[in-house]
């Protein structure tokens, strides 16, 4: 029987609760979980939950931590974010189609940066561990986007957005939309500078990436722009277009955020397996909040890798 394998991420925030919670709403699909039994349980008695659930299932190796600091980012829960990610990785490399795919629960970058040196976030960790330029579509019913650059300073993003493998980028989200969702996607592009630079007035930026676009429209139906980010979310354009693609991250992130906010999901586009993430960190101010904590988005996560099927033999 397949399952959904999990990389648990800071166990020092409120992700044990989620995982917790989510694998007791959905008690017939079985979850694989990279973390020892032990190390979940204990943390889980923070929330006041000691119940053992039969659907969750445990795979981890040896490792000498224990004591999780609760409720802040620590040595510890960083460490074990960062090995229960590379194992997850390590078990969907060699066996794909035991699981419905892989979801990776919510880290803390500025941690797990002071372990791996130039650290972006899963996707840019997960490029380099499959060796493959991968995109990020964030995806709610309502809305969903894909930045072109993703976490890096604003004032490096008209420089690398030629750099980006647009054409790659939009293959992937073209091939997701066709192999997961059985359709073709309408696409809006956004500009790179105010106004789309106003003509010439803010430079030639735009222009370049219009030429970029044009080209891509030849090869790929149903794109159109680029237009001025400004007034692009409307209502109609949000009915009209199934992804909105942007340049940066806070383009396109905002508007998304604002209208999806607890149940949008992160999906990493251009692997031969689909990776989810909810859209949101590790929460540690939350900690034994229990009434305040959404479990939303990690449903929809869930969702997601139970109904996509692949058409791809």
């Amino acid at each position: 029987m397949k399952k959904i394998l999990l990389s648990v991420g800071d166990l020092g925030g409120i992700n044990p609760y989620l995982i917790y919670i989510v694998a007791k709403k959905y008690k017939d699909v079985n979850f694989e979980l990279s973390i020892s039994e032990k190390i979940f349980y204990d943390i889980l008695k923070n929330f006041k939950i000691d119940k053992r659930l039969k659907n969750l299932f445990f795979d981890f190796p040896k490792v000498n931590i224990s004591g999780i600091d609760f409720g802040k980012p620590s040595k510890k829960s960083t460490q074990l974010s960062i090995i229960s990610l590379d194992f997850s990785i390590q078990k969907i490399k060699k066996g794909k189609n035991k699981y419905y795919g892989l979801l990776t629960m919510p880290i803390c970058k500025e941690e797990v940066g002071k372990f791996i040196k130039g650290f972006g976030g899963h996707t840019e960790y997960l490029e380099q561990k499959f060796g493959k330029k991968l995109s990020m579509l964030l995806y709610s019913k309502r809305i969903s986007v894909l930045p072109l650059t993703r976490h890096i300073k604003l004032e490096n993003v008209e420089n690398e957005i030629f750099k980006s493998e647009i054409k790659k980028q939009i293959k992937n989200l073209f091939d997701f939309y066709k192999n997961f969702l059985n359709k073709k996607p309408k696409i809006l592009f956004l500009c790179i500078n105010p106004h789309c630079s106003d003509g010439k007035l803010l430079g030639m930026s735009d222009e370049k990436f219009k030429k970029i676009v044009l080209n891509l429209k030849k090869e790929f139906k149903n794109i159109d722009g680029p237009v001025s980010a400004d007034s692009a979310f409307n209502e109609s354009n949000l009915k009209r277009y199934d992804t909105f693609v942007g340049v940066y991250h806070d383009q396109v992130l905002i508007p998304f955020k604002m209208l999806s906010f607890n149940d949008g999901v992160n999906i990493t586009l251009g692997l031969d397996f689909l990776r989810v993430s909810p859209d949101h960190g590790p929460a540690y101010d939350l900690k034994c909040k229990r009434d305040l904590i959404d479990t939303t988005s990690t449903e929809r996560s869930v969702e997601i890798l139970l109904n996509l099927k692949s058409s791809q033999k």
